[in-house]
């Protein structure tokens, strides 16, 4: 009964991982074709590094996202425990 439940489980996450695997490596990947060739455009990218700042927020977002989709069923857990 308990192997069934953690070969469930791990059929799941196996399932999870393939899902994973269609999404693109960044969500951002098309704003960056959206800029046009500009000489102005590329000297403010140099002073700013929007592609750096952009990886930095999406690496943040994941980290928020995961931390909440971890939290939220643990505290669900605490009050059915309860």
């Amino acid at each position: 009964m308990l192997t069934e439940l953690f070969q469930v489980i791990i059929n799941g996450v196996g399932r999870l991982g393939d899902l994973i695997d269609l999404l693109p490596s960044s969500p951002f990947q098309n704003l960056y074709n959206l800029i046009p060739e500009n000489p102005a455009i590329d000297a403010v990218l140099w002073l700013v590094p929007a592609a750096s700042m952009l990886s930095v927020f999406q690496a943040w977002l994941a980290a928020v996202g995961l931390f909440y989709a971890v939290k939220v069923p643990l505290r669900w857990a605490k009050v059915v425990k309860s």
